[in-house]
């Protein structure tokens, strides 16, 4: 449990205060006693005390959907385990007044009061039930056929105001009766019936402290101001509000959060941070308080991409003002966080500074999938919404306010080409007709030891022949002793393959404008690599792509595999490198027979059955190239690579 934790843990243990969101029952609660019918359920063992120990933990919020996944129970095992362990918690309990209720701790010679709420509840999930007339599809599986089942339920006599008659009903039904009832008779009102009602429908989701219950504290714009006010008044130096909400896997904030940031600061909070997303989001100063939308995962075995890189957020404060704010960037590399230098952590400082830049919300499509949607800011606003940017500075990134762009003049290659610094971002919308961005969609295709582990094993996001004879480090094209290549070995016995550990996120388009619209151009897109053959066949390149659907919440994710590219990698065995770029089919996120868009994508090397075959590799790059974006918006867009046929070319630039 220590060992998890092991590498960040200086980092974090020698703060004043040190803060997760823990987002987990702790306890060892059997199977059969979970939430019924929730999708993710998350336990830990006990030992994760430990855990946060090593890490130098002092407060854990719970203000989350994870809290309430054991019911009851899980709350009570939670805050006892908690509580042996001298580790203080906010943002859960047995009922609404201890869940909502903040904490005030001594933080060298100052106070910090905290409260943690959460807008993730569970209706959203009991909206998307089936309605009484709605089909069930015929390939339904047997664990989802509770929501197309009806069961008899009646509540109260005729002439109760809660009065429901006898009658066979499906959840979602019954849930649609509850919440008129709800909305008409307020929370205290109807305790008994939501009672009544899980008795017989366990599987209608509610995971926060109410209708008689406990778990997360719900969050309320009145309940928050109130105890921000109480804080105040009890002593409180620095007030800081933690929420729990957004959508998952969102590049950017959603705009329901973004209201709650700025009403939580109009009431008295100093430092607002937010999460939910899984992934790293923007920043944002509010009347001159600091906004954190989102921090990414800490510990936690997701399988996306887009959830490796990660940040510590660390402040340092004087009272109730922020002197210095800084995020040190990690990458969770097999689910261990872990600190990293160089261009990696310029990448990951980049990816917060572009999401900080971008004037986007995100926001719901038709189908319920999330998308970037580009607006522009209200003039209101805009008097107390200051532009937060990131300055790379000693392999972490400087928050500061506003933001500094220059016009910078880039001379093409002899291919109309050229390499942008690793921390820039560009003004998409301002480019000339001629100019095209390229940005590598994967980012861990270097082979370089960037993570201060202290160890030099596994490339990290790649898996490798399990046998280790198969594949060495080697040292890569520019013969640099910190610059590695991956050397596969091969032998009569079987193909010896390489491939991404995680997919990447591919999208016919990634910006849109309020009514749903695409505002970016459609991608070209290419494989790039650098490959020194001197034994063996020929090595060849597969590139697989699939639809993974997961926008409704009461159905588990379904992945479709689409199509495979198979290509031959023209590398000749002279034992000399070479540069290959592959370019992808312009079809390739064509729609199938059954109207699904390819949405995420693996890459595979193979080198055939050869004896003592060699082929290494390097500086893997999957490239999507977009040109302007057509947006009356300032548009920040990430960008490694441009090309033109004009030489020079100007761009708006910013970052580093």
């Amino acid at each position: 449990a220590r060992d998890i934790v092991s590498d960040p843990a200086p980092l974090s243990a020698t703060a004043d205060w040190t803060v997760v969101n823990l987002e987990s029952v702790i306890g060892e609660l059997p199977a059969t006693e979970a939430y019924a019918g929730k999708r993710f359920l998350l336990q830990s063992t006990p030992l994760i005390t430990e855990t946060l120990d090593e890490l130098g933990v002092d407060l854990v919020t719970l203000g989350n959907n994870h809290a309430y996944d054991w019911r009851d129970p899980g709350i009570e095992s939670t805050l006892e385990a908690l509580d042996a362990a001298g580790i203080t918690h906010v943002g859960a309990g047995s009922n609404p007044d201890d869940a909502v209720r903040g904490q005030i701790v001594e933080v060298g010679e100052g106070t910090i009061g905290i409260v943690s709420y959460t807008t993730v509840n569970g209706s959203f999930v009991n909206d998307q039930l089936p309605s009484k007339d709605e089909r069930a599809p015929a390939d339904l599986p047997t664990t989802e056929r509770w929501q197309y089942s009806k069961k008899p339920f009646r509540y109260g006599s005729p002439g109760d105001p809660l009065y429901i008659a006898e009658a066979e009903r499906r959840t979602g039904e019954i849930w649609s009766l509850f919440t008129e009832f709800e909305d008409e008779f307020g929370d205290e009102k109807v305790t008994d019936l939501w009672s009544a009602l899980i008795a017989v429908y366990p599987e209608l989701q509610d995971w926060v402290a109410r209708r008689g219950h406990g778990g997360a504290a719900p969050y309320g714009r009145t309940e928050m101001e109130n105890e921000i006010t109480r804080l105040e008044q009890s002593g409180a130096e620095m007030i800081v509000v933690q929420i729990h909400g957004g959508f998952q896997f969102a590049e950017v904030k959603s705009e329901f959060v973004q209201q709650i940031a700025h009403a939580a600061v109009d009431a008295g909070a100093d430092l607002v941070v937010a999460h939910h997303p899984h992934v790293l989001q923007g920043v944002e100063w509010y009347k001159d308080k600091l906004v954190v939308y989102s921090l990414g995962n800490l510990v936690f075995d997701q399988d996306f991409l887009e959830t490796f890189p990660s940040a510590i957020l660390r402040v340092i404060t004087e009272g109730p003002d922020i002197l210095e704010a800084r995020m040190i960037p990690l990458v969770l590399d097999r689910y261990r966080p872990v600190p990293v230098t160089g261009l990696t952590a310029a990448q990951i400082v980049r990816k917060i500074d572009q999401r900080s830049a971008q004037p986007a919300v995100a926001t719901r499509g038709a189908a319920l999938e999330v998308i970037t949607e580009i607006s522009e800011i209200a003039p209101s606003t805009a008097a107390v919404v200051d532009s937060a940017s990131l300055r790379l500075e000693r392999n972490s990134g400087v928050i500061v306010k506003g933001r500094r762009w220059r016009q910078e003049t880039v001379e093409m290659d002899l291919d109309g080409e050229s390499t942008l610094a690793a921390c820039s971002i560009v003004r998409s919308d301002l480019l000339g007709e001629t100019i095209e961005l390229g940005v590598d969609l994967y980012g861990w295709g270097r082979f370089d030891d960037d993570t201060a582990d202290g160890k030099h094993d596994v490339p990290s996001h790649w898996a490798l022949p399990t046998d280790s004879d198969n594949w060495k480090r080697s040292a890569g094209r520019t013969l640099n002793p910190l610059d590695d290549s991956i050397e596969l070995i091969t032998n009569v016995s079987g193909t010896t393959t390489m491939r991404l550990l995680a997919r990447v996120d591919i999208s016919e388009h990634r910006l849109f404008d309020s009514v749903g619209n695409p505002v970016d151009q459609e991608p070209l897109m290419e494989i790039r690599l650098d490959a020194k053959r001197s034994r063996g066949e020929a090595p060849s390149l597969r590139f697989v792509t699939f639809h993974f659907q997961d926008s409704d919440p009461t159905s588990s994710p379904e992945t479709s595999r689409l199509r495979e590219i198979n290509v031959p990698i023209e590398v000749p065995p002279d034992g000399v490198w070479h540069s290959i770029v592959i370019p992808l089919p312009d079809d390739l996120l064509s729609a199938d027979i059954n109207g699904n868009r390819a949405n995420t994508a693996t890459l595979l090397i193979d080198a055939p059955p050869a004896w003592n075959g060699r082929l290494a590799v390097d500086n893997v790059r999957i490239i999507e190239w977009r040109g302007v974006t057509s947006t009356q918006s300032p548009t920040w867009v990430a960008a490694d690579l441009v090309r033109s046929s004009q030489d020079p070319v100007q761009l708006t630039t910013s970052g580093c």
